[in-house]
């Protein structure tokens, strides 16, 4: 087009037109410019049906939709599987609020509403959390009285709702809070008060107007006296649960005079534990956080039980020395047990003497005054670490999983005899599948012991309880020697004398392990080097083996008394470091030294400079507890949502 040009020669040059070329080009110009203006609209037009078949494309397709010919019945059961499901993790994702999954359903599309509104299993989880009662100084600055009583009746719409919508299925009522009324009192006035009580009255009522549908019950409970809104919860009577499963209660008295008051004791301690709801004929586990009065004055029955956990005993209970084994022998089908061993334990003796419990006034005992529990499979020890003699006095021929995540009783317990982990390694160790040590009071001496017990092990975890260390100057720092420990040693690798396989040449703990988890400290100082040849050794060349060519003669090994077992492949590891990140990471370390991380998980955190919490939480069946923990690094292989494996997750 340019070649019809007078002016093709003085183009991209700094030619300067005169005044009658100027008029030449503007000639020029505007004839060209309508040339444009009509391609402009051919575009324009072009564009507009492009827009509008694109449009009838989309809109049409959209028909084709998988999702629009499942069933309905199918649709349902996808609903339900968006729902949380019970985690490690320290968040309720189950909440009340617009943000749960269930509304977010229903607002999807007319069907999806009208469905979800129908499917009455997706609303039976109520779970409430009352916000306390705002400070004076914000009501009367910034309204925060107005926004608490907006958020209280909002609560309560969405609990009459959540009822409604689940129509006649059991129900699982989680509660939290109460109302600090009394501290509130000079501060606030009385009308704001009883406003704010009845609001909080109507959510309870509400929730205990249905208890005929509760089949699990989780209550935290702020209690200021007997007169305090959330003591309704506990006065539900047995007749008005038939359905009731599931029972957890945890008890705050805001009132110290309330509880210590003589004349207050005996009704404290029916509220702290629900007498009434205790003795529903389908309760099967119990859950009391703060036992305010003796467990044994509980009206239970104790023989239906299948799983149990109790908090510390309150310090102005008098001593009981019989507990928690006397308990232990009242509940013969356990299957899992979580206690809070009590200081006041018979502990100057060092043993669990025959005269500590009398087995003759319980329901199970085997010939040699041992507690029978032969169904339970999972046991969990917190609080005071117990006298060693706890072993010898268990049967516990289904045990599968141990946890102890205790305090030391008295300064590091050296002497291998002396410690409670040592007998319990002993005794069940060739049983057990998934262990927990709390690494923080323990010599390095104990817990290798205590690990060649574990001969069957599968999860191991080095944890640490959330207590403050008591006698963490005491401790000697437990090195990487335990960890070599746990590192199998091999011979050369030749593929042509041994078929591919390589030999384990020395012993070695915990043959079978493939999820390892630790939390350094400052008793357990692992070394990164000592991590990565830890991993190494676990994911060993035998794992690689290649099928030899047709007709090549296969070596058998004939095995002999020296032979030691061939490891398991190790699947997942979480290591927390109280460092900084170093300048090679664990990843790093691994893929120089050749390792095969393929399919396997692998999480490395190091702690903050400044030690901030909450800002990274990693979710896995470890509960190594890593909220202090903000940079990770090293990761490798899935990281998701499972009950089964690990997650990494912004908190």
């Amino acid at each position: 087009m340019s070649s019809a040009s007078p002016f093709v020669a003085h183009l991209d040059t700094n030619y300067v037109p005169s005044s009658s070329e100027i008029r030449a080009l503007q000639f020029l110009i505007e004839d060209r410019q309508k040339i444009l203006s009509v391609f402009d609209e051919k575009i324009e037009a072009l564009v507009k049906g492009r827009e509008e078949h694109a449009t009838f494309v989309e809109k049409h397709s959209a028909l084709l939709s998988p999702i629009r010919r499942i069933p309905n019945d199918i649709l349902s059961l996808i609903f339900l599987t968006c729902l949380p499901t019970p985690s490690s993790s320290h968040k309720r994702a189950t909440k009340l609020s617009n943000s749960h999954p269930a509304v977010i359903i229903s607002h999807v599309c007319q069907r999806w509403r009208e469905l979800s509104l129908n499917t009455a299993l997706l609303w039976t989880v109520i779970d409430i959390d009352i916000p306390g009662l705002p400070d004076p100084r914000e009501c009367m600055l910034y309204g925060e009285m107005t926004w608490w009583e907006g958020r209280i009746e909002a609560m309560d719409e969405m609990t009459r709702s959540w009822i409604s919508r689940s129509a006649n299925c059991p129900l699982t009522v989680a509660f939290t809070g109460g109302l600090s009324t009394e501290t509130r009192s000079h501060v606030l006035e009385p009308k704001a008060l009883d406003v704010a009580v009845q609001k909080v009255t109507s959510i309870i009522d509400a929730l205990c107007d249905v208890s005929i549908r509760w089949r699990s019950l989780y209550l935290s409970l702020d209690i200021e006296n007997e007169r305090s809104a959330v003591v309704r919860f506990l006065q539900v009577p047995t007749s008005d649960v038939p359905l009731l499963e599931n029972f957890a209660v945890n008890v705050v008295f805001l009132s110290v005079n309330f509880f210590g008051r003589p004349s207050s004791r005996s009704i404290s301690a029916n509220l702290s534990s629900g007498a009434a709801l205790l003795q529903a004929a389908s309760l099967r586990r119990l859950a009391i956080g703060r036992l305010w009065g003796s467990p044994f004055s509980l009206t239970v029955d104790w023989a239906s039980l299948t799983e149990i956990s109790f908090g510390a005993l309150s310090d102005l209970l008098p001593p009981d020395v019989d507990f928690p084994l006397s308990l232990l022998a009242k509940c013969p089908n356990l299957i899992r047990c979580s206690v809070t061993w009590p200081s006041t334990a018979p502990l100057d003796e060092g043993t669990l003497g025959p005269a500590s419990i009398d087995l003759n006034t319980h329901q199970v005992r085997t010939s040699n005054g041992e507690i029978l529990l032969p169904r339970l499979q999972i046991l969990e020890i917190r609080g005071t670490e117990p006298p060693p003699g706890l072993a010898s006095r268990l049967h516990l021929p289904s045990l599968r999983q141990l946890t102890l995540l205790c305090t030391s009783p008295s300064p590091i317990v050296e002497a291998e005899s002396e410690s409670v982990v040592i007998g319990l390694c002993r005794k069940f160790g060739d049983r057990l599948t998934d262990v927990t040590l709390d690494s923080h009071y323990y010599a390095e001496s104990t817990l290798t012991q205590a690990l060649r017990y574990l001969t069957n092990v599968v999860s191991l975890r080095l944890a640490s309880s959330s207590r403050r260390p008591i006698y963490s100057h005491l401790a000697r720092p437990v090195a990487d020697s335990l960890l070599e420990e746990l590192t199998p040693k091999y011979g050369s690798f030749d593929g042509a004398a041994t078929g591919g396989c390589v030999d384990v040449c020395g012993a070695y703990s915990c043959p079978k392990l493939e999820r390892f988890g630790c939390r350094m400290n400052h008793n357990v100082r692992f070394s990164e080097e000592a991590c990565a040849r830890f991993i190494e050794s676990r994911r060993i060349p035998w794992k690689r083996e290649k099928a030899a060519p047709q007709g090549t003669v296969q070596h058998q090994h004939n095995p002999s008394p020296t032979n030691f077992p061939t490891p398991a492949r190790l699947e997942s590891v979480v290591l927390a470091f109280p460092s900084r990140k170093p300048t090679k990471n664990m990843r790093q370390r691994l893929e120089e030294m050749d390792v095969d991380l393929d399919g396997m998980l692998l999480i490395t955190a190091y702690k903050s400079a400044n030690s901030r919490a909450g800002v990274v939480t990693v979710d896995d069946e470890l509960g190594l507890g890593l909220s202090d923990h903000d940079e990770y690094v090293s990761t490798v292989g899935r990281s998701r949502q499972t009950l089964d494996g690990w997650t990494l997750r912004n908190a």
